[in-house]
Parts: structure tokens; C-alpha cells; sequence
């Protein structure tokens, strides 16, 4: 069958002899090598590139004499060769042309000697730099988990907590935010509940049986009363996030600020402070704007419009100024800017709508 052919070419080398045979499996056989004559050894060369052969598999060498291993030596030089037969190198008796080919056996084998060594070691080089890399890599990452659980600069708690909150497993190291907190050894109400029950039970038993010091009732006393007002704060605050809910602060049919300062009024100031300080910053805020409004509106439009036009870097606080005019007043200040600067302020003006 094809599997099975193989093919034998013969080199004319004058009275010498060599033979490539090239085998089934792929592999290649070269049987001597001529007398070492130049012309013979490009002709096997020429050959052997020819044919694709770059491994020469098994390379024979079958007798000492000239003619027929005088240009052996020259192949070891072009082609690597994986095994040699040959005639022992100890001989004393040998040609020149021996000669040379057992030298460059020698240079071969301490070639490939070199090598293995060099693989060696680079493997185990690419060994030692990948630990190195991966324990810089787990350094570096621990070292950043704790930066987020620390929250260093808000990182962990304004960056990556509304990325990662809702990733299992991964949004353990987020730090705790303020609204999960609950009191030391309570998950939720019912056992807030359920320890409340458990005290009274307690404080019961030891009034009643009269053997309870003054200190441990004043202690268990404390602790009901400090967990009964966890329990209304929070069915106060379940209260108020679903009025929260039902009228969003900021939208198209929101009351003025003025009605959200009443209602957080009536939070308790502990959990009010910075909404109640964000109000009555707005407040303020909305009052400056509308008194700018007017010094504005008084102005000629031509000089408002020269003067608003140098706040270009700022043009959200233009188009809060010219809301709180009359349309004319406004419409006039606009004829008198540039087309650009009116249509940008035109456009923040719908915006806002």
C-alpha cells in the first residue's frame, strides 16, 4: 500500500557510495557519505534540501575508509542528525576524513549537551519569574482589598460599591455602608423582638422572686428600652421611605423646597442633619439666583447680555438666571448674545424644563 512505500535515492560519488532512504513513517536514513571531495558533498546537499530533509534521523557510517565517510563530517556541519552508527573513534588506525567526522561528533554532542542545558534552565528561569509575578500579583491584590474595605478616599464606598454591591462573593470586601448597620447582635426586628420578650421574661422573674440586684434590673431595663426604640425606629423610618417613595423630591410635580424643609422638620435630627443642611442649602441657593434675576433684569440688555456672555465656562448658572425672568426680559438678553452662546443657553434653558 502507499502507507508502506519508501523511497531510495543514490548520490553518484564516484567510487564511494551514498545512500538516502527515506521511510514510511516519515523518517530519514543516510547511508555514507562519499569520499568528501567538494563536488560530492554539494551533490548529497543538494540532494537532501531537495528532498525537505533538514533531520537527517539516523546517519551510518559503515566502514572507515575515504570513500565512503570522507563527507560525513560536512554533514554534521548542515543537518542536524538525531542518531549515528559508526565505527568506534578510538581507533588509532583512521583517515583524515574519520578524523574529522569523530571531531565533529564530538562538537555535536557537546552542541546538544549545551542546549538541554540551556532549556533546562530556562524552563525553570520562566518557573521562578511566573512565582515571583503571582506573588507580586496577590501582594498587590490584597493590599487593594483592604484599601477598599478601609474605604480610603471613598473609593470602595462612591466607585466601585454601586459596580460590585450586587456581585456575590466579590462584594464582601465593599465596606459596610451606614444604612446596613444594625444593632450589635441584631439581623432584623424579629429578633430585636424576640430578645425584648426574653428580657421582660427575665426582669419579671427577678422582680418577682425579689433576687435580682438594683444594677442588673437597671441593665436589663436599659436594654428593653434601648431596643423598643430600635423597633419604632423603624417602623418610622419603613414609614417615611415609602412617603419618600410616593413623592420624589425633584421631579415636574415635587412641592418647592420650601414643603421639603417642613417634612424633614419633623425627622428626627440625628437622621435628618444632612438632609435638612442639603434643603436649606438649596433654599439659599434658589434665593441668590432669583436676586441675581432682577439686578440682571434691571440692566440694559445689551450690557447683561455682554456680562452673562463672559460666564461661558458656567452657563447652567446663566440659564438659571434668565429662568427666573420674565420671557421678554430673558428673550431680550438673548437677541443681544451671539447666536452660539444663545443657542447653548437655549438648549440648558429646555433642559430645565
Amino acid at each position: 500500500t502507499a502507507s508502506k512505500e519508501y523511497t531510495v535515492p543514490v548520490v553518484d560519488v564516484g567510487y564511494g557510495d551514498s545512500t538516502l532512504i527515506e521511510l514510511p513513517d516519515g523518517k530519514t536514513a543516510l547511508i555514507d557519505a562519499g569520499d568528501g571531495s567538494r563536488t560530492h558533498q554539494l551533490k548529497i546537499l543538494k540532494l537532501l534540501n531537495r528532498r525537505g530533509v533538514d533531520t537527517i534521523d539516523y546517519l551510518v557510517c559503515s566502514s572507515v575508509s575515504a570513500k565512503r565517510c570522507g563527507g560525513i563530517a560536512e554533514i554534521l556541519k548542515y543537518k542536524r542528525v538525531n542518531k549515528v552508527f559508526a565505527p568506534d573513534c578510538s581507533l588509532t588506525r583512521l583517515n583524515n576524513g574519520y578524523k574529522s567526522f569523530c571531531e565533529e561528533l564530538k562538537k555535536d554532542k557537546r552542541k546538544k549537551e549545551k542546549n538541554e542545558i540551556a532549556q533546562e534552565e530556562s524552563a525553570g528561569s520562566k518557573l521562578l519569574t511566573f512565582l515571583i509575578v503571582f506573588v507580586i500579583v496577590v501582594i498587590w491584590l490584597a493590599l487593594f482589598g483592604v484599601l477598599i474595605k478601609l474605604d480610603i478616599g471613598n473609593f470602595g464606598s462612591e466607585v466601585l460599591s454601586p459596580v460590585l454591591k450586587d456581585v456575590p462573593v466579590v462584594n464582601k470586601i465593599l465596606p459596610a455602608e451606614e444604612g446596613d448597620v444594625q444593632p450589635e447582635g441584631y439581623t432584623n426586628i424579629d429578633e430585636a423582638n424576640a430578645r425584648i420578650k426574653e428580657l421582660e421574661q427575665q426582669l419579671a422573674s427577678l422582680q418577682n422572686t425579689n433576687t435580682a440586684s438594683a444594677d442588673q434590673v437597671k441593665d436589663l431595663t436599659a436594654e428593653v428600652e434601648r431596643l423598643r426604640k430600635f423597633e419604632e425606629q423603624q417602623h418610622a423610618f419603613e414609614q417615611r421611605v415609602k412617603e419618600f417613595d410616593e413623592q420624589v423630591v425633584y421631579n415636574d410635580k415635587a412641592p418647592e423646597l420650601s414643603e421639603y424643609q417642613k417634612f424633614y422638620e419633623g425627622i428626627d435630627p440625628d437622621n435628618a442633619a444632612e438632609l435638612y443642611k442639603q434643603v436649606v442649602k438649596d433654599e439659599q441657593y434658589a434665593a441668590q439666583i432669583k436676586k441675581q434675576a432682577t439686578m440682571y433684569a434691571k440692566m440694559e440688555p445689551a450690557q447683561a447680555a455682554s456680562v452673562l456672555e463672559t460666564m461661558s465656562g458656567n452657563l447652567d448658572l446663566v440659564a438659571s438666571i434668565l429662568d427666573n425672568m420674565t420671557e421678554s426680559k430673558s428673550a431680550a438678553i438673548l437677541a443681544s448674545m451671539t447666536p452660539e452662546t444663545a443657542a447653548q443657553i437655549t438648549t440648558k434653558m429646555s433642559a430645565r424644563k
